[in-house]
């Protein structure tokens, strides 16, 4: 019972979104009125629990929440992302289980490194709890064409250089990191979105050494995927390169010291012409001794024939060449009737590879020869590729046959040709 004036009146201790019905009567001399006014009406849910980012990529953010606590009423969930960039910008979750468990809910086409503030609220009929709300960010999209400058590696530094994101992504800044696990976790360098894409290291490396740097954009204090790329620098020269050579046989003996102060797995020696070359596998300078070694062989002869001549083609071996020596004869004859010919190296400079191309002239038609070249410098010889091959037979016959077939006569012309090329060796 109320008195006449206690409008408006609070009903207290309801539960939170309980659907209830109040009915208000009149009331004389103890009696209800025959007729009463009454009224629906639905209580605010409690909010949800907390809620954390569960997965996040470039354009998608999975959020996963507590249900509200203490128990109360309600159906389901309303989740809402601003700005609203999503197909689907508000998501209604349907509340699973009693007591209910933690709920998700996915937003997808977002824009990369975007801050997005997300709510979830709980709903009962047509009232809804107050937010939970939280600012979440997508991953930033990673930087483009990240690269070395192989013109700036040096035994103790490099330079690295990239580009802006492709596509539409939202970034205040760059991370650059190098990879130098020898000297505890690697220290971040920042560039500002509008300064230049680019920066050299120069410090605290080791010649030698490789090194994997690491580029990042980051949005807030959100990092993209990284881009990678690894850098070897400039070993040192080797020290003290000397080599002795034996006079009988040609043959160099090379002996260097290794600079301590770089790190290289293996040596490299190049021989051209009258130079050694020691270096490490990649090279910031050479270290070269004069030395007489003998020149590169021919290799690779492809011979061209026909009845008294073979052409012998094959490409320019590197290094000096002064000349080429070829010698020929028939297969089984006597060492004094071998006939031979010298043929001018030519330059050394840009001719490597070309073809170079031997006439051996007035040989005897359908004979096997053994052909043997080799290339000298400074009185020294290379080793002997030799090959034979048979000169082309001529003309075996040339017949004509005369048959007598009614009005018609048929005239065959039988040409037989033959010759063989062994194998190079």
């Amino acid at each position: 019972m109320l008195p006449d004036n206690a409008s408006p009146y609070t009903l207290r201790d309801l539960t939170p979104g309980g659907t209830y019905q109040v009915q208000l009567f009149t009331v004389y001399d103890n009696k209800e009125s025959a007729v009463y006014v009454s009224r629906n009406f639905t209580t605010k849910p409690n909010t949800p629990g907390k809620f954390i980012v569960w997965f996040r990529n470039e354009t998608t953010l999975l959020v996963l929440w507590q249900p509200s606590y203490p128990a109360n009423i309600y159906t389901h969930y309303k989740v809402s992302i601003d700005p609203e960039d999503a197909p689907e910008s508000v998501l209604y979750v349907e509340k699973d289980g009693d007591p209910p468990g933690p709920a998700q809910a996915a937003f997808k086409g977002l824009v990369p490194g975007r801050a997005y503030n997300i709510s979830v609220q709980t709903v009962s009929d047509l009232e809804t709890s107050f937010p939970t709300k939280a600012q979440y960010r997508t991953i930033p999209l990673r930087p483009f064409s990240f690269t070395v400058d192989k013109n700036s590696v040096t035994s103790n530094s490099f330079k690295v250089t990239w580009e802006p994101p492709k596509g539409l992504s939202e970034f205040d800044k760059y991370q650059i990191m190098i990879n130098i696990r020898r000297q505890g976790p690697p220290v971040p360098v920042f560039r500002n979105r509008d300064e230049p894409t680019e920066w050299e290291f120069h410090e605290n490396l080791e010649a030698g050494r490789t090194y994997q740097v690491l580029a990042k954009t980051v949005s807030g204090k959100v990092t993209s995927w990284p881009a990678t790329v690894n850098v070897t620098l400039k070993p040192l020269p080797v020290r003290d390169l000397q080599s002795v050579v034996d006079e009988h046989t040609g043959d160099v003996t090379v002996t260097w010291v290794p600079d301590n102060a770089s790190y290289q797995e293996i040596y490299k020696l190049a021989l051209s012409g009258t130079h050694v070359t020691v270096t490490s596998p990649v090279c910031s300078s050479t270290t070269d001794c004069k030395s007489r070694t003998g020149p590169n062989p021919v290799t690779s002869i492809a011979p061209l024939i026909d009845s008294t001549n073979v052409t012998l083609e094959f490409p320019r071996p590197e290094g000096r060449i002064e000349w080429f020596v070829i010698t020929w004869a028939e297969l089984g004859v006597e060492e004094e009737n071998v006939r031979s010919k010298n043929m001018s190296g030519g330059s050394t400079i840009g001719e490597e590879g070309r073809s170079v191309r031997a006439l051996v002239e007035d040989l005897m038609p359908g004979v096997k020869y053994r052909f043997e070249i080799h290339t000298t410098s400074y009185h020294l010889d290379s080793d002997i590729t030799s090959l034979t091959a048979r000169t082309s037979t001529l003309l075996a016959s040339k017949l004509r046959f005369l048959l007598h077939f009614s009005m018609y006569i048929l005239f065959f012309t039988y040409l037989f040709i033959y010759f063989c090329i062994d194998k190079i060796t």
